[in-house]
Formats: structure tokens, C-alpha cells, sequence
């Protein structure tokens, strides 16, 4: 428990050089005081002047700049989501909720790798925890175990839902953002042991573990942003514009 607490402390040190530091990031990229588009109807006083809502500020970024900005994010987010694994994985493993990601979800991943390296031309098999793969008739097994199969990504996309989801947005679309983020997610870890599987492959264990335990961690941080981009252009509906497009 003096581990959990104190990584939790650290947990919300970071939380708070991250949020300043990204404050910093986006005010550095803002150019010039926009209005926001308005999907309510505007009343007659609001026309002639009569109320003055509040200015508010856009943020006009290119695509270069967008690239930094998101690059520097994934960068001060690193630290903090490899602490938030660390102290998660030490709450499952106090439950023992692992037994049943161990028994069934890490499995049912490694069949699915074995699946898709077979189709590319690999020859492999599986077995309980671990991927079976030949290299010029020798065998080359990778372990995967309940740890590797990005469970922890689940988690962040769920804490990161409380507050992408917060608005004024239809029921319909939340759900549908949420179902999005679901399947991407599993598709991702899918697709990142795979990768490892792939680069142990091809270039050996040393090189598969640096990918597993650093690269993997960008790459979720990475989808989360991606995703939640997508979702907020294009999946999720603001009410009033609905009611705007009804009328």
C-alpha cells in the first residue's frame, strides 16, 4: 500500500507539470481573438448590439505546428502513463483480477497474432503464453503475458471518456464514440504485439523488448489522441446543432 500511495503522489505531480506545460504549448500557437460558430438561432437584441456575448479565442495551428504540439504532448504524457501502469498493474495483481485476463483475454490475443503472421507468411502456432514462430526451421518463441496485452489502454480510454464525453452531445453519439473507442483500442493492442512479434522476428529479442516497453507506450498515447480528434469532428453531435438541422 506505501508503494500504491506513493506512486499515486507522484501520479498527480505529473498530472500537474503536464497540464502546465501543455497550457504553455497551445497559448504559444494562438494567433489572433475568433468568434466560435453558434448552432442556437441569434435573438434580435444580440443583432442590434443590445447584449455583447463574451470573446472567445480559436486556435489556428498548422499542420507542422500540429505535429510539434502532439509530438510534445505524447512526450510529457510518457512519464505519467507508464507510472499510471505501474500502479495499476500492482492493484490487479493485489486482487488477483489477472487470473482471468491470463485465463482468457491474453490467449484469445495470442491466437489472433498467429492468425495474422501466418497470412503475411510466417509460419508460427500458439500455445498458452506464447507465440511459436519458425526462422529458417528454428523455432522462436515470444511470451506474451496477462501484462502485454495493453489492458492498462482500456483503462486510460475509460478516465479519458469522463471528460472527452462531457457536453452538451446526443446519447446517440456518445454511445457510438464509445463503442469506436472500444474496438479501436483492441484492434490497436492487437496490432502492437504483433509489431513485437514481427521485430522479434526480424531483429531479435533486445530490439522487441525496447519496442514492448517504450514504443508500445507512445503508440497508445498516440491512438488516444488520434481518436479522440476523430471523435470530436466528426462522431460526436452537438444537441442544438440537431435541433438546428431538424428545423
Amino acid at each position: 500500500m506505501k508503494y500504491i500511495k506513493r506512486k499515486i503522489r507522484h501520479l498527480k505531480k505529473l498530472r500537474s507539470i503536464i497540464r502546465r506545460h501543455t497550457d504553455n504549448i497551445i497559448f504559444c500557437w494562438r494567433k489572433r481573438p475568433m468568434r466560435k460558430l453558434d448552432f442556437v438561432k441569434t435573438s434580435v437584441k444580440e443583432k442590434s448590439g443590445e447584449i455583447k456575448r463574451p470573446k472567445t479565442y480559436l486556435i489556428e495551428i498548422s499542420t507542422i505546428q500540429m505535429i510539434i504540439i502532439l509530438g510534445s504532448v505524447m512526450l510529457l504524457l510518457m512519464p505519467f502513463v507508464t507510472t499510471f501502469n505501474e500502479v495499476v498493474t500492482k492493484m490487479v495483481e493485489q486482487v488477483e483480477i489477472y487470473k482471468m485476463l491470463q485465463d482468457w483475454a491474453a490467449p484469445y490475443h495470442i491466437k489472433v497474432v498467429t492468425g495474422l503472421l501466418n497470412t503475411i507468411g510466417i509460419e508460427s502456432f500458439s500455445s498458452v503464453d506464447r507465440i511459436h514462430m519458425m526462422k529458417f526451421g528454428q523455432p522462436l518463441s515470444v511470451f506474451i503475458s496477462w501484462n502485454c496485452i495493453g489492458w492498462q489502454s482500456f483503462i486510460l480510454l475509460i478516465i479519458t471518456a469522463f471528460i472527452g464525453l462531457k457536453g452538451p452531445f446526443t446519447i446517440t453519439s456518445k454511445v457510438e464514440a464509445l463503442l469506436i473507442g472500444i474496438l479501436g483500442t483492441i484492434l490497436m493492442n492487437i496490432f502492437r504485439i504483433s509489431l513485437v512479434a514481427l521485430i522479434a522476428y526480424y531483429f531479435g529479442n533486445m530490439p522487441a523488448v525496447i519496442f514492448h516497453d517504450y514504443v508500445s507506450t507512445l503508440m497508445i498515447i498516440a491512438w488516444l489522441i488520434v481518436y479522440w480528434i476523430f471523435v470530436h469532428k466528426i462522431i460526436l453531435h452537438h444537441k442544438e446543432m440537431v435541433k438546428v438541422r431538424a428545423v
